[in-house]
């Protein structure tokens, strides 16, 4: 016995790769258009953002940890922004620069 033809499944595949291949064609034009813009000044790195970081832990009493949360949010500031605040400071107390 012969094995019975994929016809069907096979024009099925070939009809979503022509579909994907007319997406990706139309998306390519269409942001290959651009409007005019004006130019927009570097912006520092977020801090929020992960790379090119390295995690630093430190253990506090929960007394602690609780006036750290208060100080962030009467601040409006987030805890990693008061942690690097503190780390320059601490640099620069020791004569160091501040570059967390």
């Amino acid at each position: 016995m012969s094995k019975p033809k994929r016809k069907a499944k096979d024009s099925i595949e070939v009809r979503l790769a022509d579909h994907a291949e007319r997406s990706r064609m139309a998306m390519q034009k269409a942001s290959s258009v651009r409007a005019i813009a004006t130019p927009v000044a570097a912006q520092p790195p977020s801090t929020k953002s992960r790379k090119d970081r390295k995690g630093v832990v430190i253990y506090l009493t929960p007394e602690a940890k609780e006036q750290l949360a208060r100080l962030a949010h009467d601040q409006r500031k987030s805890v990693q922004t008061i942690g690097l605040e503190a780390i320059n400071l601490l640099f620069e107390s020791n004569r160091l620069k501040p570059i967390a």
